[in-house]
């Protein structure tokens, strides 16, 4: 079975858990409150108990040099993405521009990245996308706040710092490093809370794009052009250029697969925190994880004329 085959698999089951979510959210199941609940757990402590379960295993050189490609490729891939966005989008009163630069150089792969990795590639596999992760953090936190507000360089380390998911990853590398085993007894229960990041991000995808006025999701001509820059545009030039790397397989479909997701939640939070459009960002998030259903095995495809 082909990657491309085992993808379109994965995100079909996948469409049933988002449209259980939201089908919960429309039979008010799940309130506005409950959402945001939902997500901080999800962000606050099942990802990050994802993530630091993924270290604890015998350290090995060849995936330390592995993890550390993931990085530089995600790194430059994220730049590749941001020069574009700069590129395609410019400065205008007609509409929140930024909002529009940032969904094109952010994707959502904590939420949609995450899971498809489980369940392709298991731990491991969530073991390389932390590379990607800690990429996005260190750009997200740094450039990606600049964009919206001006920030000493202490309050930007710091946001960098502290964020749960980078805690996990500074804990999981200590451990990993020195070889640090939690015991049983601890460890299945995390892992067991750990591996609901798949089932309840989704469900917060599917409830999320419910919240969102159909009208503005489809109705609006601008958001297929955003949609095709970050859906198809810009994977099939990360696709390009992985083609040219010395790398396995395995790390060039994480950075790839990082890079299909749809438009990162990103987009909406910050443009909640910091007052732009952010119902047009959850349109545009909306518009990009229901297409990514077709996009991201069709990246894959014709990726697998170039491994």
């Amino acid at each position: 079975m082909t990657i491309a085959t085992q993808t379109s698999f994965q995100i079909l089951q996948m469409l049933v858990i988002l449209a259980i979510g939201a089908y919960t959210y429309k039979k008010e199941i799940i309130h506005d409150n409950g959402l945001k609940s939902l997500t901080n757990l999800l962000l606050e402590i099942v990802s990050p108990l994802l993530i630091f379960t993924s270290y604890q295993r015998d350290y090995n050189l060849e995936q330390v040099n592995g993890l550390i490609t993931t990085f530089v490729l995600s790194f430059f891939s994220i730049i590749i993405a941001i020069i574009i966005s700069l590129i395609v989008i410019k400065k205008t009163d007609k509409r929140d521009y930024l909002v529009e630069r940032m969904a094109i150089m952010y994707t959502n792969c904590g939420f949609i990245g995450l899971p498809l990795m489980y369940a392709l590639y298991g731990q491991i596999g969530v073991f390389y996308c932390t590379g990607f992760i800690t990429a996005f953090n260190l750009i997200c936190w740094s450039y990606g706040i600049s964009i919206l507000q001006k920030q000493p360089l202490k309050d930007k380390i710091i946001n960098i710092i502290t964020g749960r998911n980078m805690i996990a990853i500074f804990l999981g590398l200590f451990c990993y490093f020195f070889s640090i085993r939690l015991p049983t007894t601890l460890l299945s229960p995390l892992t067991a809370i750990g591996s609901m990041n798949a089932t309840l991000a989704l469900l917060i995808v599917g409830a999320t794009i419910m919240k969102t006025p159909i009208k503005h999701m489809f109705q609006n001509p601008r958001g297929y052009y955003i949609l095709l820059i970050h859906n198809l545009i810009i994977p099939i030039i990360i696709l390009f250029i992985l083609s040219k790397v010395n790398a396995s397989n395995i790390i060039k479909n994480i950075v790839l697969i990082a890079m299909a997701c749809p438009v990162g939640a990103t987009t909406t939070t910050f443009s909640l925190k910091f007052n732009r459009d952010d119902l047009y960002a959850s349109s545009l998030l909306g518009l990009s994880t229901l297409a990514c259903i077709i996009t991201i095995p069709f990246i894959l495809y014709i990726n697998s004329f170039f491994i």
